[in-house]
């Protein structure tokens, strides 16, 4: 089994949640620049440079889609070894969580993770 510490499961809390709020984020920022560029008045060549905002939300959507991959498989391993669930519940959990993603991994954190007197801290 995984053993996870205190400090482990709260990295692993944080970067839970930064997939559902780099989402929002996302949204927001794509919206305010499409906006943006939309109201922009045009010269003769049209809009002369990249808006910032995309340039700051590039490497931050690259950033995250690494932090998913790992997430994925952290919590695949982690259901997959969870002495607690019997073996058709690990299998069930592991396909969800490869499926649902981050709107799973929140609710597997929630229920199979958190408790932390499970793993002896």
């Amino acid at each position: 089994m995984v053993r996870l510490t205190r400090g482990k499961k709260i990295a692993l809390a944080v970067a839970t949640a930064w997939p559902p709020l780099y989402l929002i984020l996302f949204l927001g920022v794509f919206l305010l620049t499409f906006l943006s560029i939309a109201t922009m008045t045009q010269g003769p060549g049209g809009p002369q440079a990249i808006p910032t905002p995309f340039l700051v939300i590039f490497p931050l959507h690259f950033l995250t889609i690494l932090v998913s991959i790992a997430l994925c498989i952290t919590y695949v391993v982690h259901a997959l070894q969870n002495e607690k669930l019997d073996q058709d519940n690990r299998m069930l959990w592991a396909v969800l969580i490869i499926v649902g993603n981050f709107i799973i991994m929140p609710i597997y954190f929630y229920k199979c993770v958190l408790p932390l007197q499970d793993d002896g801290d």
